[in-house]
């Protein structure tokens, strides 16, 4: 629904723990049964449903929605990008900016650097700046891009995305940006 994935059925949840951790809750089910997952998903001609991302983490830049999912999946395409997370930076002009860390292969490396970020041979950032010319909106395009080593993970095993944005917004304030700013 409206590009939201919802789903129903007989073995729907019972409850639900909201993230405030006080304990089980009411799902949040539509009167008319249907259960929103909070993903944004689409349902291709097969019938299959293809996943886009969390509604939480769509960017709004000057009006425009970028689904940070679209934007990693070009960035992780680049030769000498091994992951690709893409965040949203509050701007006071446009509401939010686009960021991006992507952690580099090791091959890529122009020289190494003791601290978390990297420096990538020119190749790696020209491929980086041509696939974004060709493939993203202007307005999609990461104006700040930082380079890792290792992106930062949570004790899950997941992106960690509040570090990710914490460091972008380090490397904006120390001076240290590794890349230059991309897009309008």
């Amino acid at each position: 629904r409206d590009g939201r994935l919802e789903v129903k059925g007989p073995s729907l949840l019972s409850r639900y723990i909201d993230s405030g951790g006080s304990g089980p809750s009411a799902p949040r089910v539509a009167a008319d049964g249907w259960f929103s997952t909070g993903d944004l998903g689409t349902v291709n001609p097969d019938g299959s449903v293809s996943i886009g991302g969390r509604v939480d983490e769509m960017i709004v830049t000057g009006g425009e929605n970028v689904s940070p999912a679209e934007v990693e999946r070009v960035l992780e395409s680049v030769p000498g990008v091994r992951r690709a997370v893409v965040v949203g930076l509050s701007d006071p002009v446009w509401g939010e900016t686009v960021g991006a860390a992507l952690e580099i292969e090791p091959g890529r490396l122009r020289e190494q650097d003791p601290g978390a970020n990297a420096t990538p041979d020119d190749r790696a950032r020209q491929d980086l700046q041509v696939a974004m010319e060709e493939r993203l909106a202007t307005f999609s395009r990461p104006r700040i891009v930082v380079w890792m080593q290792r992106l930062p993970e949570t004790p899950a095993g997941k992106i960690d995305r509040s570090e990710v944005c914490r460091r972008i917004l380090h490397e904006t304030v120390t001076g240290s940006r590794v890349e230059p700013s991309h897009g309008a």
